[in-house]
């Protein structure tokens, strides 16, 4: 049986349905409080869905990298902009205070 608070039971909730799914209980809790279980009405000889460490994660998004499968978006780069000069005159806001006295 596995204990999942509500905030990761939400977060991930298609990975606790397979493993109810492949028969496994699961304790929901709220505040470190069982409050309710998962289980299956019949349980299945489908095999428990794996959970990949970070290690392994990271090697299958590199290996789908060079299939082409995955296409990275690399790192965003901040450009430098030039800054723009005001014209003289009066603001936006001063104009639309202008014209809303003006009705």
């Amino acid at each position: 049986m596995r204990e999942v608070g509500i905030r990761e039971l939400k977060a991930r909730l298609s990975y606790y349905v397979q493993l109810m799914q492949a028969g496994e209980t699961i304790a929901i809790k709220v505040r470190n409080k069982i409050v309710g279980f998962f289980s299956n009405l019949k349980p299945s000889k489908k095999p428990k869905p794996k959970e990949m460490s970070t290690r392994e994660l990271k090697k299958k998004i590199e290996q789908w990298k060079k299939e082409g499968i995955l296409i990275s978006g690399g790192f965003y780069h901040h450009v430098p902009f030039k800054r723009v000069k005001m014209t003289p005159g009066p603001t936006s806001t001063e104009m639309i205070r202008q014209m809303r006295d003006e009705e």
